[in-house]
This record gives C-alpha cells, structure tokens and sequence, in this order.
C-alpha cells in the first residue's frame, strides 16, 4: 500500500460557476458514511478538500477558491464555501448556507438554513448560526450560543455560553453576550455593551457603551442604556426609559415611560419611576415617582 492513499478523486464531470470550472469529486476508498465509488460535491482542485481525515462534500455542495475542507468537516446540499474561508475539525455547513473571505467555521459549529459567515468571523465550539443570520467582521459566535433569524452580529462583538439572538437584533463594535442571556426583536447591542446571566434584551431596545445588563434584569420596548449604567437583579427597563452615565437600578426597580436615570442614581428595592421624571444623582428606594411630564423635579413620600 502507498504511505498516502488518496481518498477521491476529480472526475472529468465539470460545472461552470461564478466564472470557475468545478469539478465533482468521487470517493477512492471506505471512511465515515462514504462508499468507494460514491460521487459527491464540487471543488475546483484538490486543494479545497484534504485527502485526510473524514472530512467530506456532500450534494450539490460548492467548495472554491482558495476555500479549504480540513478534518473531519462537512459539506451539504447546496452550501458554498469559497474566498479564503476555513472549515473544520468536526464542523457541519449544510443547506443554503455560505461561508467566504476569511471566515472560520471550526470544532462541533453548525451553520445552516441561508446563513452566511463572512469577514473574518470564526464560528466554533457547538454554536450554531442558522436562518438568514449574518456573522461577519471579526465577530465571534462560540460555545453553545446560537444566532438566528435575521440576526446580525459583526464588528468584534461575540456571543457565547448558551445566549441567543434572534429576530432582527443587531450586535456589533465589541458588545459580548453571554451565559444564558437573549437578545432579539429590533434590539441593539454595541459599543462595549455586555449582557450576560439571564438577562433580556429585546423590542426596539438599545444598550451600548460600557452598559451592563445582567442577572434576570430585562430592557425592552424603545428604552436605552448607555454609558456605565448597570441593570440588574430581576430590574426592568421599558417604555422609551433612558438610563445613563454611573446609574444603576436593581432588585425589582422598574423605570418606565420617558423617565430618565442619570449621573450616580441608584433605583433600587420596588422603585417605581416613570411618566417624564429625569432624576440626577439621586437615590429611589421603594416609592412612586409620578410627576405629571411638565414637572421636572420630586419629592420624597
């Protein structure tokens, strides 16, 4: 036997694609659910699928350019894989999903539906990137996290552990999502924004500097977060609430309607503030602040 036995070949089978000449592959030997003799995908040379390993086309599945298959990755039906992209270790991209310029797909990642990875985006661990989501820039999905829907993720931000975004949410510039926290409708995550434990994002809402949204908290609606503040316990943020600066509103605080928190505020306990109230520097703890939305000052109960 030769040191190295090759596992396909080219076959004389052509197809003209994108201005390329691809050309199906056939198996030359036994390995995973492969048959010797089986046809498979398309690649234009046998530098797009290593002769080692498991790692195979399937289908109608297109690998190109300068595009590699390594491992004991795998190609379905009408996948694409070309530019400069990467899959592998034990990687599946299946569907009408593609995957081009730099992009990685490594590990136990799964990519499918319409998805596309693109950029220099890496999808690895046992995440998954599916629908019609984007993941592009050098953004990174990992872990069990999943993005789907019409779900974007780009710039450097990345999404880990068991989070998810869905919907038409937006993640990018180097927001992290993380633990077992949600991020979907309209929303937007960005700047170095950070949503971890089991935290909700979702509406038209926005968080983004160097805002925190952690614990059980939940922002929603047209309600925005920004610079330092810090949401979190079982707080909630709805209506069009601003948040910003140092503010924190926690434990069972709820800030609503066109409220805003800012400077060094602390809403905290049962807090209730809403109508048009704009509090600076100020401590709320357990009371209602009700002001009708031409007064812009309160008082204690």
């Amino acid at each position: 036997m030769d040191l190295f036995e090759k596992k396909y070949e080219l076959t004389e089978e052509n197809l003209k694609w994108n201005e390329r000449t691809l050309y199906r592959i056939r198996a030359l030997k036994d390995f995973s659910n492969v048959k010797v003799g089986d046809f498979g995908g398309w690649v234009m040379s046998e530098e797009n699928l290593s002769q080692d390993g498991l790692c195979w086309i399937f289908d109608e599945a297109k690998v190109y350019d300068d595009a590699l298959v390594d491992d004991n990755a795998t190609i379905h039906n009408n996948a694409e894989v070309f530019n400069n992209a990467t899959v592998s270790g034990n990687a599946e991209v299946f569907e009408n999903a593609t995957v081009y310029e730099k992009a990685w797909v490594d590990e136990c990642a799964r990519v499918f539906g319409c998805a596309q990875i693109f950029g220099s985006a890496k999808i690895y661990g046992s995440a998954k990137v599916y629908g019609s989501a984007r993941a592009s820039g050098t953004s990174r999905v990992f872990g069990s996290a999943r993005v789907f829907g019409e779900a974007k993720i780009h710039g450097d931000a990345s999404i880990y552990g068991e989070a998810t975004m869905f919907g038409i949410a937006q993640a990018f510039e180097s927001a992290t999502i993380y633990d077992k926290a949600a991020v979907y409708d309209n929303s937007r995550i960005y700047g170095k924004a950070c949503i971890h434990d089991l935290a909700k994002v979702y509406g038209s809402a926005k968080v983004f500097g160097f805002a925190e949204i952690y614990d059980e908290a939940e922002v929603h609606d047209r309600a925005v977060v920004n610079g330092c503040a810090k949401i979190f316990d079982r707080a909630e943020i709805l209506g069009s609430a601003k948040i910003r600066d140092s503010a924190k509103v926690f434990d069972h605080a709820k800030v609503l309607d066109e409220a805003e928190i800012s400077g060094n505020s602390r809403v905290f306990y049962d807090a209730r503030v809403f109508y048009g109230t704009k509090a600076v520097d100020e401590i709320i703890a357990a009371k209602r602040l009700d002001a009708a939305p031409e007064e812009e000052s309160f008082t204690d109960d």
